[in-house]
């Protein structure tokens, strides 16, 4: 037996209290049945809500874990993925020694073509001195801010005016 929905019993709530709102309070023998009614219903349904909650935070459980495992396997995979580039920098570094630039840093394999090739990389060996080098200079630095809401809750609630925040009150669902 499932029974009625959350929202029938939400409804059927709202139903009673305007009956016992209009009746001002008393209660018939129906009245009584249907509330009586209601309460088990509501209390099967909350129990069902529990074992659902329940058995979906652990399925979440299960695969927060397994997305951590993957993770961690994924890091090694591109550790070692890495690790191979380099040795196939080093296989490159010696055809270059042996040949020359232009004649070693290229091959052609079966499966493509390998080669070296230089760049220009930025190496700012003291990020923090270079930032306060160039504090007043925007284009180099970026800024990023946010809001720390547990400061500003603790400064309305101690009484401090914030404008632009407030704190309302909310429900929660608690199941123990």
């Amino acid at each position: 037996m499932t029974g009625p929905n959350s929202l029938q019993l939400y409804g059927e709530a709202a139903e009673l209290r305007m009956l016992l709102e209009a009746g001002e309070g008393e209660l018939t023998p129906e009245m009584e049945e249907r509330i009586d009614a209601f309460l088990d219903d509501s209390e099967n349904k909350l129990d069902r809500h529990r074992a659902v909650i329940a058995d979906f935070s652990k399925r979440a459980e299960l695969y927060d874990a397994e997305v951590k495992r993957l993770t961690q396997r994924s890091r090694m995979l591109k550790r070692v993925a890495y690790r191979v580039k380099e040795l196939a920098k080093v296989v490159l570094d010696g055809r270059v020694q042996l040949h020359g630039w232009k004649d070693g840093r290229k091959v052609e394999t079966e499966s493509g073509i390998v080669f070296l090739k230089r760049t220009k990389a930025l190496v700012i060996p003291d990020e923090a001195a270079f930032q306060d080098a160039y504090r007043t200079h925007p284009k180099y630095i970026k800024r990023s801010t946010s809001i720390d809401k547990a400061a500003v809750k603790k400064a309305i609630e101690s009484g401090t005016e914030v404008p632009h925040a407030t704190i309302e009150d909310r429900t929660h669902v608690v199941f123990k």
